[in-house]
């Protein structure tokens, strides 16, 4: 489970990329979260479950910051991360 302090850092930044009508899917986002170690990097990358109008386009968010990082295919993630 993600903890209240990742949400708090990933929330201002997860706002900024979704339309306000999305923001009701919040909650349903943060309840299934993959952490990663993206090749090249040393900082794991939280990567949130999509919103409903989504489809499997899933995004990825530094466990350090807080930060956007990118969008990822949501099977793929599932395959390779280890499940918070």
């Amino acid at each position: 489970m993600i903890s209240e302090d990742l949400k708090k850092l990933i929330l201002p930044n997860l706002k900024l990329h979704l339309d306000e009508i999305d923001f009701q899917y919040i909650d349903t986002m943060f309840s299934e979260c993959y952490k990663t170690y993206p090749e090249g990097r040393n900082t794991p990358w939280v990567t949130l479950k999509p919103h409903p109008h989504a489809g499997t386009i899933a995004m990825q968010f530094s466990m350090l910051t807080g930060s956007f990082m990118e969008i990822t295919d949501w099977n793929y993630i599932k395959t390779i991360g280890e499940r918070l």
